[in-house]
């Protein structure tokens, strides 16, 4: 599922120039969860975006839990919407797959 999260945090990835580790929520209580992303689109700390998480099958592949170089990733983050917190987001600009 892709659902819309806040971006907590946004830190430079320790052992990758090209990358940044952030953190995000849903803003409920439940605890945050961490995504490496690349630089192609850079998000700060406010931003509502869409995360596709752990299990969400892409065609290709399915999201899952892993370390990029060294980092823990549980997640993939695939733009800045305009939704709720939490909620399902089934359309994201610039986003295929």
């Amino acid at each position: 599922m892709i659902r819309a999260m806040r971006v907590l945090t946004a830190d430079s990835h320790p052992n990758a120039d090209r990358l940044r580790v952030y953190t995000l929520s849903f803003e409920d209580g439940s605890e945050p969860i961490q995504v490496c992303a690349n630089l192609t689109n850079v998000y700060e700390a406010g931003d509502t975006v869409a995360v596709c998480q752990v299990g969400h099958d892409c065609g290709d592949f399915t999201i899952a839990e892993r370390k990029v170089r060294g980092v823990l990733s549980q997640g993939m983050m695939v733009g800045v919407v305009e939704a709720e917190l939490g909620d399902e987001v089934r359309d994201v600009p610039d986003f295929e797959y």
